[in-house]
């Protein structure tokens, strides 16, 4: 991994820019599975808006 000031042209940018979308997807999709985790567990409408939990994330 290069620090942005590191890369000597546009193509080491562009594939250290690819590198981290391809780092995100990632974190995405792990992410989702846990949505879909959680979905078993929120058997009301109360366990759904969760605004504990939304106001902790704000």
């Amino acid at each position: 991994m290069k620090a942005p000031d590191e890369c000597a042209n546009i193509l080491e940018v562009r594939e250290e820019i690819d590198r981290i979308d391809r780092e995100v997807i990632d974190a995405l999709s792990k992410r989702f599975q846990y949505v879909i985790a959680a979905a078993r567990f929120k058997t009301s409408e109360a366990s759904v808006k969760a605004p504990d939990r939304f106001s902790a994330m704000l």
